[in-house]
């Protein structure tokens, strides 16, 4: 199968493509259409993340590492990011 961009990239894997209520995605391995969901839903999709959506049953073993790996550096990067703005809320608040 030939990628569309770098391994790394998530849309190398599918593609987006909108519908009437909203956007979904199309994987490329399993060809699977899912309505609703954008970069994310497909790393799920393709990490085999239970809960939002269906595995893919064709996704390679390193792709699938990958996809969850970016995963947890997601997960990791947005508390790091509440964090920060619960301790930015705090000294604005101690300061008035």
């Amino acid at each position: 199968m030939k990628l569309n961009g770098p391994i790394e990239v998530t849309w190398s894997h599918g593609e987006p493509f909108p519908h009437p209520h909203g956007v979904g995605f199309k994987c490329f391995y399993c060809f699977k259409k899912v309505k609703g969901g954008g970069v994310t839903r497909l790393k799920e999709h393709l990490a085999g993340a239970t809960g939002n959506v269906a595995d893919c049953p064709n996704v390679p073993a390193y792709i699938k590492d990958l996809m969850s790996s970016e995963l947890v550096k997601g997960k990791v990067k947005r508390k790091k990011v509440v964090r920060f703005i619960s301790l930015l809320k705090r000294r604005l608040w101690q300061q008035t």
